[in-house]
C-alpha cells in the first residue's frame, strides 16, 4: 500500500471561484482490489483522486450538482475535479488518531452554519467492502450524515470524442495526463444501488456488494468504545487513570482487534474535542 499518494484530505480549492457550488466531495473509497466494472485496480483511482484528476460525469452532475470552475489569472476558467475528505498516512497499521478521528473532523467540514450538507460521495468496492470502509459507513449511518452513493465509470478516446461535452472548456487528455491509462480515463458516476450495511446475497442476480457482517458488528462496537473512552477523556481524573480505564474498556471487547487498541494521550486528546463537539 506504499505506493498509495498520502493526505489528510483535500477539503478546499484554490484560485478563484467565478461559477457553481464547492462541488463533490469524495468521503470514502476503496484502496485494495481491482474494480470489476472497469478492471482498474482502487489504488490506481486513488492516485488519480488525489492527484486532483478524478472528474464526475454529465450525467452525475444532473444528479449531485455541478462542480465549481474555478479562474486562475492568465489561464482561464477550469472545472474542478472531485475534492476528498479521505486521510491516509502511507501506513496500513496507523493508529485511529492518525486517520479515523482527522476523518471525522474532514467529513463534518463539510457542513455548513445552517445545518446543510455538500454532495458527500461515497464510492463503493463492486465486492464487499473492507474493514475501513465498514468502520466509516457505520459512523455516517450513526450519525445520519447524508451521502450519495457512487461507482466508477470508464471513457475511451471514442466517447470523449462524442458531441457530449462531458468536460467544460477543457480536452480530458491535458487535465489528466498523469494518471490517464492509455486512451481510457476514470470518472466518478452515480451507483444504481444505494451503499447499505445490508447483504443482498439473496437477491436473484444480484452480486453481494456490501459489508460483511462480522465487520459491521466490530465496527459499531468499536464507535460505542470511542463513545465510552470519550466519556472518561472528559472526566476529573488523571491522565494516567483515563489511560488506565480506556485499556481496560478495550480489553473487555469480544474481538481481538479491538482488544488490541491503545489510545495515547494524543488519541484521548482529540476524543475529548469530539465528544465537545458532539461528534462522537
Amino acid at each position: 500500500m506504499s505506493n498509495l499518494g498520502k493526505t489528510n484530505g483535500n477539503t478546499g480549492y484554490g484560485g478563484l471561484i467565478k461559477s457553481g457550488g464547492r462541488g463533490s466531495i469524495v468521503i470514502s473509497f476503496p484502496a485494495k482490489g481491482d474494480d470489476r466494472d472497469t478492471g482498474r485496480p482502487y489504488n490506481d483511482m486513488w492516485n488519480q483522486l488525489v492527484a486532483k484528476e478524478m472528474y464526475i460525469t454529465r450525467e452525475a452532475e444532473r444528479v449531485w450538482g455541478s462542480q465549481p470552475s474555478i479562474y486562475w489569472f492568465l489561464a482561464g476558467s477550469f472545472e474542478q475535479a472531485a475534492r476528498w475528505c479521505c486521510v491516509w498516512t502511507g501506513n496500513d497499521n496507523s493508529p485511529v488518531q492518525d486517520w479515523f478521528f482527522p476523518w471525522i473532523r474532514n467529513v463534518w467540514s463539510e457542513r455548513n452554519e445552517k445545518g446543510e450538507w455538500e454532495s458527500l460521495l461515497y464510492v463503493a468496492k463492486t465486492e464487499t467492502l473492507g474493514y475501513g470502509q465498514t468502520l466509516e459507513l457505520a459512523y455516517l449511518k450513526r450519525f445520519e450524515i447524508p451521502f450519495r452513493s457512487a461507482c466508477f465509470k470508464l471513457y475511451t478516446e471514442q466517447d470523449l470524442n462524442s458531441t457530449e461535452k462531458w468536460l467544460h472548456k477543457t480536452q480530458i487528455w491535458k487535465r489528466t495526463r498523469k494518471t490517464a491509462k492509455g486512451k481510457t480515463v476514470i470518472c466518478l458516476h452515480p451507483r444504481d444501488e444505494a451503499v447499505d450495511h445490508m447483504d443482498y446475497r439473496g437477491r436473484a442476480g444480484f452480486q453481494p456488494e456490501w459489508t460483511n457482517q462480522d465487520f459491521w458488528e466490530r465496527a459499531n462496537e468499536e464507535l460505542d468504545l470511542y463513545r465510552a473512552a470519550a466519556e472518561i477523556a472528559c472526566s476529573k481524573i488523571s491522565e494516567r487513570e483515563k489511560k488506565a480505564e480506556c485499556d481496560r474498556l478495550f480489553r473487555e471487547s469480544r474481538y481481538p482487534q479491538l482488544k488490541r487498541v491503545s489510545l495515547d494521550q494524543n488519541a484521548l486528546s482529540q476524543l475529548a474535542i469530539l465528544y465537545g463537539q458532539k461528534m462522537i
